[in-house]
């Protein structure tokens, strides 16, 4: 019997920001005030990531193996920015 294991390791922040400035600047065209501006940007990314965690974590409860077996899988995920 085979044992299966997954273990990733990631930095997010650069796509979190990247998809920040994104909302940002699309809220620049469309809402007036940078408060309210950023406060939209902000919300929209963590809506983002939220449905991406949720997707992948849909995908590896779907994953198996050619045996049937469901793998063993760790993340570790960070941002090293305490913004999103």
């Amino acid at each position: 019997m085979e044992d299966v294991q997954l273990i990733v390791s990631m930095n997010y922040w650069p796509l979190c920001e990247l998809n920040y400035q994104k909302h940002l600047a699309d809220a620049k065209e469309w809402i007036d005030g940078v408060d309210r501006q950023e406060a939209f940007a902000m919300k929209k990314t963590e809506k983002d990531i939220y449905d991406a965690m949720q997707s992948l974590e849909y995908e590896i409860n779907t994953l198996y193996t050619s045996q049937g077996q469901t793998p063993f899988t760790t993340f570790g995920i960070w941002t090293l920015n305490e913004s999103f």
